[in-house]
């Protein structure tokens, strides 16, 4: 899409319209010949052995200290929750903050059953 503005005036009918499509196809033909910047940005993050261990270890102690099933660390929500605290520790590392505590960050258990009922609504 080119979010172009066309105008339209009933002398010419729909010509106008018809020239931009065949010059907006052109344009997207070209563009797909082209190699973006991107395919050339490594992408991949690799995680060191001992930062993974670090993890494993705390998922682990996550299940002992809190009697939660070794599954409950591939459900679908706590991975969710899992991103978001990279995401925020990736902001305030960009940010050049402090790192943030876990007390600030997670949420008291009365405000989580209120926004689950809310979510549920």
């Amino acid at each position: 899409m080119c979010h172009q503005i066309l105008s339209y005036e009933t002398k010419h009918g729909t010509n106008s319209l018809n020239l931009h499509v065949q010059s907006c196809t052109k344009k997207i033909n070209v563009s797909k010949s082209t190699i973006s910047m991107d395919s050339y940005i490594k992408k991949s993050i690799n995680v060191s052995l001992d930062d993974k261990r670090t993890v494993t270890i705390a998922c682990s102690k996550y299940c002992a200290f809190d009697m939660r099933s070794f599954n409950s660390v591939h459900g679908d929500g706590f991975q969710q929750l899992c991103q978001v605290l990279v995401d925020i520790g990736y902001k305030c590392g960009l940010a050049k903050l402090n790192k943030p505590s876990v007390d600030i960050l997670l949420p008291d258990r009365t405000n989580i059953s209120r926004t689950v009922k809310q979510i549920a609504k």
